[in-house]
């Protein structure tokens, strides 16, 4: 692909993907303005590395929110760093702070979660959401589904291995 391709398929990405993404950002990030930066710097750091995407791999999409959750966690790790908190909030107030800190980590692991399962398709996405949100045995999965016990264990196994690979090829740990 030459470079004016490039740009113009980068282009295309940036168009369909702009509006959702800073949507998305913005409900994680109260602040707008930092909503704004975190959107465009993942747009950057998206076409500074574009010669590395690999549409087999993942979609543009998913790569994108990758990113762009990196981005997120940055900045609240940051923001965390330059937290000033005086005697008496740390007194009265550790435990907040931990709280509001295990949520922010707890969000992340859902938008990771959320991600992961987008690379399945609409079959296996259901069985995990019945099998571990709604609890659901193999044999009621099968017939909400119309398919085999065996079916849905298998298609369950091979689910969870590429959700597992999804967090090892993004270096994302629980």
């Amino acid at each position: 692909m030459n470079d004016d391709e490039k740009r113009k398929d980068f282009e295309r990405y940036f168009v369909k993907y702009y509006r959702r993404l800073y949507g998305y950002i913005a409900k994680k990030i109260s602040d707008i303005h930092i909503a704004e930066d975190i959107t465009m710097d993942s747009f950057l750091t998206c076409w500074a590395k574009y010669d590395l995407f690999d549409p087999q791999k993942a979609s543009f999409q998913t790569w994108l929110y990758v990113v762009a959750n990196n981005k997120i966690k940055n900045y609240y790790r940051d923001k965390k760093e330059h937290i000033q908190l005086n005697e008496e909030i740390l007194d009265d107030g550790k435990d907040h702070v931990d709280e509001m800190l295990d949520a922010i980590t707890l969000t992340q692991m859902r938008d990771h979660l959320a991600n992961a399962l987008e690379i399945l398709t609409e079959t296996n996405r259901k069985i995990i959401i019945y099998k571990y949100f709604q609890k659901k045995n193999s044999k009621e999965i099968a017939e909400i589904l119309g398919l085999s016990p065996e079916n849905v264990r298998s298609r369950l196994s091979r689910s969870i291995d590429k959700i597992k690979e999804y967090f090892d090829k993004n270096n994302i740990r629980w």
